[in-house]
């Protein structure tokens, strides 16, 4: 389990209760016209937004934009609230670090709650995979709501997020981004995504036109969600890095390249 960085203490004078979460947004979600958020890394074509709600089982009640009117609260003090409220939330979550290829490290902890993924927000989290995976730039994955999933191999990282992600549409298993988001010391700081995917929208189109060395990734991940804890995540991540990698020596399409930071 990466261990947690500690955040700030959540401001005075904000009521909010404890299932007060950031969560996470494709960039062309309807709500954004009416609730608080902002773009999760800077930059007016980011594919993922954060906004802040009230998260239950039954449903997420979401921050409207004048919510902060006359409090002298801010964005920034709202979501630090929300952030130490997901990591008192989750601090319990089962992080697994795995080694699924030679010279590629993954963390990875999935958990069925609409906020979970939206860990990503938290400096502290991403330093904690920052320590767990020994370098100072990793890349992470949010494939969909549950699911938090980082790796030091931008490569072949960005072919495996790509097929999690179209396994999470076809099941419909709360699909979120394709995207793969580079941290560098603990702040994200840019983007990437496998040829073929509109990261900026739940449009998902365009997967039918990845070359056919993400195909195979998403093969292999369409009967292999992962649930950590159940004991059979590293062989399975196996198979998605294995995959591509013999693909790409046997002189196939590989992987898709250019991962430049946005």
């Amino acid at each position: 389990m990466p261990p947690l960085a500690p955040e700030l203490a959540p401001p005075p004078g904000v009521d909010l209760p404890a299932n007060f979460y950031p969560v996470l947004h494709p960039a062309d979600w309807p709500g954004r016209e009416h609730c608080l958020h902002r773009p999760l890394v800077a930059g007016a074509d980011c594919p993922l937004v954060v906004a802040y709600a009230i998260v239950t089982e039954e449903s997420n009640q979401t921050l409207p934009n004048a919510a902060l009117e006359g409090t002298g609260e801010t964005i920034e003090t709202i979501e630090r609230q929300a952030v130490q409220n997901w990591l008192t939330s989750f601090a319990e979550a089962s992080w697994e670090t795995m080694e699924p290829a030679p010279g590629t490290s993954v963390v990875m902890a999935r958990i069925e709650s609409d906020a979970f993924s939206s860990g990503i927000v938290s400096p502290g989290l991403c330093k904690g995979m920052h320590r767990s995976l020994d370098e100072d730039t990793i890349y992470l994955g949010v494939p969909d709501r549950f699911t938090i999933v980082a790796s030091n191999d931008p490569v072949q990282f960005t072919s495996v997020v790509a097929g999690m992600y179209g396994d999470a549409v076809d099941s419909g298993m709360a699909p979120l981004s394709p995207t793969v988001f580079v941290s560098e010391g603990g702040n994200l700081v840019g983007w990437s995504q496998a040829e073929g995917v509109a990261p900026g929208s739940a449009d998902v189109s365009g997967l039918h036109e990845i070359p056919s060395g993400l195909v195979l990734g998403m093969v292999a991940a369409a009967t292999t969600m992962i649930n950590v804890g159940d004991g059979d995540s590293e062989p399975r991540l196996d198979r998605w890095f294995g995959m591509l990698e013999r693909h790409a020596e046997s002189g196939g399409d590989g992987i898709a390249q250019g991962v430049a930071v946005t």
